[in-house]
């Protein structure tokens, strides 16, 4: 319901918010969260010079510092296989840029890899509460170290908050088959329960489960009578 300049002040104001949030996710040592906050508000206001050149000058001091360095590093060689060798490059990644929660979730993964499942769980919830200290847990990253911190836990036994975590983790993709074969088969194989049903302690909600509990919110009788 904007005017072209009601509008234009609109984009102004998001343009200033994603910088301001860009600065401090800087200042915080979060650079990849920087960029994106950057590329953001110049995909908004492209023909701004000064915030092309304050983009390509950020880009570029993200790719010479140690973090990033040791990052890739650290890629390349869980890639390979050499999980000591990723271990300590994410050791250093970590050590060079603290507040980075993709570089303590890809330690998690590398952790889970060599079963140490103590560290694994360390920085599975170390990284979630830099990704989000609110606990709302609503993203694809969250996921990940949701699963990876179930997985953990199930393995030395602690069946009740390996639950919590993979509940959390299928509400977040509800219609993810393949996850959902995943939990299954880790809850088998580990003794938590017999089937993904039992372990959970209730039916997951299915497409058709969820469809019709919205209809019912609104006020429309379910088609099923």
């Amino acid at each position: 319901g904007k005017d072209d300049e009601e509008w234009e002040v609109e984009l102004g104001k998001r343009v200033r918010c994603l910088l301001r949030r860009g600065i401090a996710h800087t200042r915080l040592g979060m650079l990849d969260q920087a960029v994106l906050d950057l590329d953001a508000a110049h995909k908004i206001a492209p023909d701004t010079d000064k915030l092309k050149d304050d983009l390509d000058s950020l880009r570029s001091a993200i790719a010479a510092h140690p973090y990033t360095q040791h990052k890739e590093q650290a890629y390349q060689a869980f890639k390979r296989g050499d999980l000591q060798d990723a271990l300590a490059a994410y050791d250093a990644a970590i050590q060079a840029d603290p507040g980075c929660f993709q570089a303590l979730s890809n330690r998690a993964a590398c952790h889970l890899r060599m079963d140490d499942y103590a560290a694994t769980q360390a920085d599975c919830t170390n990284a979630l509460q830099l990704l989000d200290p609110s606990g709302s847990y609503k993203t694809k990253l969250a996921l990940r170290l949701l699963v990876r911190r179930g997985t953990a836990r199930c393995h030395v036994g602690d069946f009740f908050s390996g639950r919590e975590d993979f509940k959390r983790a299928l509400l977040l993709d509800k219609n993810n088959k393949s996850l959902r074969d995943d939990v299954e088969m880790l809850v088998t194989t580990t003794g938590a329960a017999s089937s993904l049903s039992e372990f959970m302690g209730s039916a997951l909600p299915t497409p058709k489960s969820t469809a019709i509990a919205a209809l019912e919110a609104a006020g429309v009788p379910s088609p099923l009578g």
